[in-house]
């Protein structure tokens, strides 16, 4: 088949962007700030995202919690992950201001061999622009993110910014990254080590002095949750790969510009939720407030713009990964 562009679905009286080729379809919400609902793998017969099936996606309030509302998928976070002021003093959102904001569509291209579809808006705390291309080509497992961030004030503003893919995982599934140290930086039930536990990768020790492989994913019953961050990335990706099946799905990024990979793992611990999240983010800081006080926060002065690409990768034919690339290719 030809990839396409479809324009007239909707989900629960929002409106759906469909991109399809051979190898994925890719289902976008412009009214939550392009929100990724469905990544389906077609040569598996899988969607690789993860959906939270007690919420629904929906329109939240600006200064809403994040997770009170998260429907699973894919979304980005800008400028800041935790909650916190900006160098203004403006409060600015749990993963910020895109996650909930309307978006304007433009069809770029949807031909034979190519889909483009750019999707734009402006948001209200931080005086940005915000634009993102998808970029969908036939016969290719992956999926490209072009992201276009510019000041469109009168003033110089601070931010992190960050991609946020929650995978749909099972008991025995393996979560890999090149990464050579990390840090907890969130953690509950005891399983998955101890807020501020730094260590090198991928063994963290816990309470009793055994030795966890941070990238085995436990069963749901483990009731346990952590998000690390992951550093000293020798490579841009991180992966998880379903064992059994032997596909799986990863983001590959520029490491020179976002520095850090983030792994939540969620078994169980957190409202009883079970599922994993990949995230590359510009500054290990989780908050801007901290990111503008280690000096890892990106700054951009009136005019000024950032652009980077994140490509959403599909896989199979192996049970680990020691190296991921844009085009697909695996090992």
């Amino acid at each position: 088949m030809s990839v396409r562009v479809d324009l007239d679905w909707e989900y629960r009286g929002l409106r759906v962007v469909r991109m399809e080729s051979s190898r994925l379809c890719v289902d976008v919400l412009p009214d939550l700030g392009g929100k990724i609902l469905n990544l389906v793998d077609k040569t598996q017969d899988r969607n690789v995202l993860w959906r939270n099936q007690r919420i629904y996606p929906h329109p939240a309030p600006l200064q809403a919690n994040f997770d009170d509302h998260y429907a699973g998928g894919w979304d980005d976070g800008f400028p800041t992950c935790v909650p916190c002021r900006n160098e203004y003093e403006d409060e600015i959102p749990y993963l910020g201001e895109v996650w909930n904001l309307p978006l304007s569509v433009v069809v770029e291209e949807a031909d034979s061999g190519t889909a483009q579809v750019r999707f734009t808006g402006a948001t209200p705390i931080t005086p940005a622009s915000w634009s993102r291309t998808l970029v969908l080509k036939e016969d290719s497992p992956s999926l490209r993110l072009d992201t276009v961030i510019e000041n469109s004030g009168t003033r110089p503003f601070s931010f992190n910014w960050g991609t946020h893919a929650a995978v749909a995982v099972s008991a025995g599934d393996r979560i890999d990254a090149p990464a050579a140290s990390a840090v907890v930086r969130e953690a509950g039930g005891g399983g998955l080590g101890e807020v501020d536990d730094e260590y090198d990768y991928p063994y963290v020790a816990l309470k009793d002095g055994s030795l966890f492989d941070v990238r085995r994913v436990l069963e749901p019953a483990t009731g346990s949750f952590a998000l690390h961050v992951l550093s000293r990335m020798t490579d841009g990706w991180i992966a998880v790969t379903n064992t059994e099946t032997r596909s799986g799905f990863g983001l590959v990024f520029d490491p020179t510009v976002q520095t850090a990979a983030w792994q939540w793992m969620n078994y169980g611990g957190f409202r009883g939720l079970y599922h994993a999240i990949i995230e590359a983010w510009l500054s290990p800081a989780t908050s801007l407030e901290a990111a503008i006080s280690d000096r890892t926060a990106r700054v951009l002065r009136p005019g000024e713009s950032f652009s980077s690409s994140v490509y959403g990768v599909t896989y199979s034919g192996v049970a680990s990964v020691t190296s991921l690339a844009a085009n697909g290719a695996v090992s």
